[in-house]
C-alpha cells in the first residue's frame, strides 16, 4: 500500500473543516406583517447587505438578468444600519437578486429566488 504524502492530508482536513454551501441557509419571503406587500428576512445568525444592488429584473434564458423591473429603491430596509434583518418591497414577476452576510464578518452571499406577485421561492446562493 502506498503512502499518502503529507500535503496531500493537510489538503483533506482543510476541506473538511470548510462548511459546505449547502449547510448555508437561505433568506425566505413572506407577507408583510406590517403591511402591503413581501418581506425578505435573513435566517439566524446573519443579515440582509443593503450595500448589495438588489433588484428584481426579468431573466434571461441563459438565467442571468434582463430589464430591471424593480432596482434598489423599491427595496426598505428594516433599518438604516449596515446590518437589517428584513427588507419589504413590492413583488413582481421576474428574478430577484440579493445579499446577506454571516453576522460577526464572517462572510456574504449573493442569492436569488424566482418571483411571483405574491412569493418569491427557489432560493440559490453563490451563483
Amino acid at each position: 500500500m502506498r503512502p499518502i504524502p503529507f500535503f496531500g492530508l493537510a489538503v483533506i482536513a482543510t476541506l473538511a473543516t470548510v462548511p459546505a454551501l449547502a449547510d448555508t441557509p437561505f433568506p425566505s419571503t413572506g407577507p408583510n406583517p406590517t403591511g402591503a406587500g413581501l418581506q425578505v428576512k435573513a435566517p439566524s445568525g446573519y443579515h440582509l447587505n443593503p450595500g448589495y444592488h438588489w433588484k428584481i429584473c426579468a431573466p434571461k434564458p441563459d438565467g442571468t438578468c434582463g430589464a430591471i423591473l424593480l432596482d434598489t429603491s423599491g427595496f426598505s430596509f428594516s433599518d438604516k444600519t449596515d446590518h437589517p434583518a428584513s427588507a419589504t418591497f413590492t413583488p413582481v414577476a421576474g428574478l430577484l437578486k440579493g445579499g446577506y452576510c454571516q453576522d460577526g464578518g464572517n462572510g456574504c452571499n449573493a442569492f436569488k429566488a424566482t418571483c411571483t406577485a405574491t412569493a418569491c421561492t427557489g432560493f440559490t446562493s453563490n451563483f
